[in-house]
């Protein structure tokens, strides 16, 4: 089941129910690998993961990602799964897409300030899948942010391209424990692109 938080001037976000499968084993696999490979970065942990060569540049920066871990190939077609059936991928690119996932790890007291994912090298809409601790999902069209929706364990956000372009978002501290999000995206940039 599907609802609709944003549907205004071309800017489409959606939210599915919480999922039946509660992904406590899997939760711990995603942990595992977050401390093996994490960085702090703007305030929570992170490392990043996709398809060979898939780069993703934001801040100045370039974000590689490294080969997929099991676990997080299935989250990738759990993400493609909801894309297609919430009817974001009706015109998508020809290109892999989800070819990059951003893990993050937030701790007690972390969280990630307001910002928009507008980077010329996105492509298509994301996929943010939340596990672990509960958090707030803030949204608005400035950076004040003043929409909050609830994120609990197994919640999906899919945003299209131009949500993501024009509304800033911001992910409050996680309420009692650690909280994991997945942000799946598609990047154009590749190690093999620039290359040829």
């Amino acid at each position: 089941m599907y609802s609709t938080l944003i549907n205004h001037n071309g800017s489409v976000l959606k939210r599915t129910g919480l999922l039946f499968h509660p992904f406590d084993k899997q939760f711990g696999d995603l942990l595992d690998i977050s401390r093996e490979y994490r960085e702090l970065e703007f305030g929570r942990y992170t490392s990043f993961f996709g398809l060979d060569g898939a780069n993703y540049k934001y801040s100045g920066k370039n974000h590689l990602a490294r080969p997929m871990p099991l676990v997080l190939s299935s989250f990738r077609d759990l993400a493609l799964e909801r894309a297609y059936y919430s009817g974001f991928l009706k015109n998508a690119p020809l290109i892999d897409l989800f070819n990059h996932i951003l893990l993050n790890e937030y701790e007690e007291g972390q969280k990630l300030n307001a910002h928009k994912d507008d980077e010329p090298d996105l492509i298509g809409p994301i996929v943010s899948i939340s596990l672990g601790a509960p958090a707030n999902f803030n949204y608005g069209v400035n950076r004040n942010c003043t929409t909050s929706t609830l994120l609990e364990h197994g919640d999906i956000l899919i945003g299209n391209k131009h949500f993501f372009d024009n509304y800033y978002h911001s992910a409050s501290e996680p309420q009692d424990g650690v909280r994991i999000n997945l942000t799946f995206r598609t990047v154009k940039d590749t190690i093999s692109s620039k290359r040829s």
